[in-house]
């Protein structure tokens, strides 16, 4: 039978207002005498100066482990996170409360809440774990947990694994919300202690579709472990090659990562355009049209072109319904510029045809969004646009 692993993640953030935080994390939050966890201190949107400052903490050994740097766009926005991993030695058994955790920014000290730590007598294992617990585990990290209904939420699945075969997609359960595709994950390493471990990470978005306190996760993933086998006797040919294919066992596993809450705001009624149909994210619209001249019950094509950051799949434009204008269905062709479909281009090839030789223009063409940088929404404009029409030789 697949043996479940349960992690538990804190996840704890102080910000200010200009969208630069510090986030603490453990990768448990229970162990034993002599199992290291890992402590993240993630800052986002700015660059640190120094090392995180660490509470003197008798019975826990802090040591570095390295550090990482991301960057990637999000509704326009571009974030970047630089991340200090400790490792977290436990000495002897108790209650431990990380705290305080300070890093210098330019506005004084950040200080994520505090951060608790089980650790529990050698050779003990926390209710919920295993021993497979120190050879992989999985985590879910959502880039924000506060967005708007409609509002795209990066997120990266981190599987980290010491030997293994067999690793499946990751199931992110996410009722709420809208999910991208996984591309192609990525694959690097990382040291903790003395043990190097294999990391592959997943990207994927969720989109919120609706207001309220949503759980985005659990993630499960399954795998086969390799698990190197303890040699309790040697051959009696001294044969130092006895062994050597039988040295590991073969362990199914299902790894879990605990939900994390996502608070979802529903959009604002005030200011909201008339012409809004729910498009969320920062956008920039260009629109054309030709023939400039025609004959009445001739078509003239529309071509409006919609770029930008957001869920550019989700775009769609009014209904160009026009008096003294016959329409049709327009055509539509989604250019991505990202594997998660974030960053693009949507755009609409609409035929519409003059009725009558009284028509003078193309009427304004408008698309509006709410950007929740600004936490507004905006309208995009073009047109009105001139047209030329001859009087036809039928009557439509």
């Amino acid at each position: 039978m697949s043996r479940i692993l349960a992690f538990n993640f804190a996840l704890l953030f102080v910000s200010n207002a200009h969208g630069q935080e510090v986030s603490a994390s453990l990768d448990r939050a229970a162990t034993s005498i002599g199992e290291s966890v890992t402590l993240s201190v993630t800052c986002t949107n700015f660059s640190p100066s120094s090392q995180p400052m660490l509470p003197s903490i008798p019975g826990l050994r802090f040591a570095n482990a390295g550090t990482s740097r991301q960057f990637q766009l999000a509704n326009g926005a571009r974030i970047s996170s630089y991340t200090f991993n400790i490792l977290v030695t436990p000495l002897k058994p108790g209650n431990y409360t990380l705290s305080p955790i300070q890093v210098r920014h330019k506005s004084g000290l950040l200080k994520p809440k505090p951060l608790t730590l089980r650790v529990l007598p050698a050779g003990e294992q926390p209710k919920g774990s295993n021993a497979l617990s120190q050879y992989a585990y999985v985590r879910l990290l959502p880039t924000k947990t506060t967005a708007y209904v409609g509002e795209v939420i990066p997120i990266e699945i981190q599987l980290h694994y010491i030997d293994g075969v067999n690793v499946q997609m990751p199931e992110l359960i996410a009722d709420g919300f809208n999910v991208a595709a996984f591309p192609k994950h990525t694959q690097s390493r990382m040291q903790k202690g003395n043990q190097i471990y294999q990391v592959l990470t997943f990207r994927t978005a969720a989109v919120p579709v609706k207001a309220g306190e949503l759980q985005l996760g659990p993630v499960k993933q399954s795998m086969v472990l390799r698990v190197r086998q303890k040699q309790n006797r040697r051959s009696p040919f001294n044969d130092p090659f006895d062994g050597f294919f039988n040295r590991y066992q073969q362990k199914p596993v299902n790894l879990e990562a605990k939900a994390q809450p996502i608070t979802v705001k529903p959009l604002p009624n005030a200011n909201k355009p008339a012409s809004f149909n729910g498009a969320v994210g920062r956008y920039a619209m260009q629109a054309n049209l030709s023939p400039l001249e025609v004959t009445v019950g001739d078509p003239v094509t529309v071509n409006v072109r919609i770029s930008g950051q957001g869920a550019i799949e989700s775009l769609n434009l009014p209904k160009l319904n026009w008096p003294g204008f016959k329409s049709y269905e327009p055509s539509v062709t989604t250019k991505k510029e990202n594997p998660l479909g974030l960053l693009g281009s949507r755009i609409f090839e609409q035929v519409v045809i003059p009725e009558n030789d009284k028509i003078a223009e193309v009427p304004r063409i408008e698309f509006s969004f709410f950007d929740p940088v600004t936490t507004r929404y905006r309208v995009l404009a073009k047109g009105p646009f001139p047209l030329k029409v001859k009087p036809g030789d039928k009557p439509l």
